[in-house]
């Protein structure tokens, strides 16, 4: 199928709806057809969502591995750091539709700081110092802060990723990661919804863990059993920690 017949078949029209837009289903299209991998990206997770939405366990690890594994365009296997690259793009658009949806919900009166258990209080980066805000600004700023870097020509070619450039995609990633846990500890209503629909975290989670993005202790089964810890260790009120 051509990938003209591809942007027909989408058929986005004025006055639809967000349900509608987001309900068509892919045709089988092959990496080369793509003139980007971008594009590649959002067909490859459309069809996983249809196919992976009610799967768990193993059965599922196995289908997101899939998801992120490495294409092959024409005759040569894509640079790993870049499909990497790639799919942070699509996942930080992810992460802001998700936390669009709580505007309402967390607020400066529900969340003054931007935390995920009450052990570390996480500084604002997106300052010329970091800083504290609010956890709703915090995920706004680092989502806004991430956009315009991956966006950046400065930083980022379409061709192949420096070393200097992976270490900032780690940087990004970590950081992103803090939205999960806050709202995982703080909205746990709003995180579940979310998660049955899209699995955005489990996606993320092992995405992390495939390209070696985010540390081990900060995902959010490492906080829970690290937050079980202190309350049984002591029942005083310590100061959080800081982190940037």
């Amino acid at each position: 199928m051509a990938l003209a017949d591809f942007e027909d078949f989408r058929g986005y029209l004025p006055g639809m709806s967000a349900d509608e837009m987001w309900a068509w289903i892919p045709p089988t299209i092959t990496a080369s057809d793509f003139p980007d991998l971008q594009l590649y990206i959002e067909y490859r997770v459309r069809l996983f969502k249809q196919k992976c939405r009610s799967m768990s366990g193993e059965e599922l690890t196995n289908q997101i591995n899939l998801l992120y594994e490495t294409p092959t365009v024409g005759d040569k296997l894509t640079d790993r750091n870049l499909w990497a690259y790639k799919h942070l793009r699509a996942l930080v658009v992810e992460i802001q539709q998700f936390v669009c949806q709580l505007e309402d919900i967390c607020t400066y009166q529900t969340c003054k700081e931007m935390k995920a258990t009450d052990e570390w209080q996480f500084l604002c980066a997106s300052h010329h110092k970091p800083q504290a805000c609010c956890a709703i600004d915090y995920m706004t700023h680092t989502l806004d802060t991430s956009i315009s870097v991956l966006n950046s020509k400065q930083f980022f070619s379409d061709d192949n990723l420096s070393e200097e450039s992976y270490k900032l995609i780690q940087q990004i990633a970590r950081r992103l990661y803090r939205v999960f846990a806050h709202i995982y500890f703080n909205h746990q209503e709003q995180f579940r919804d979310f998660e049955n629909e899209t699995l955005l975290h489990e996606r993320y989670k092992q995405f992390s863990v495939q390209f070696n993005l985010v540390p081990n202790a900060n995902f959010i089964e490492n906080l829970k059993s690290k937050k079980a810890d202190n309350i049984s260790m002591t029942t005083s009120q310590l100061p959080p920690k800081m982190k940037h």
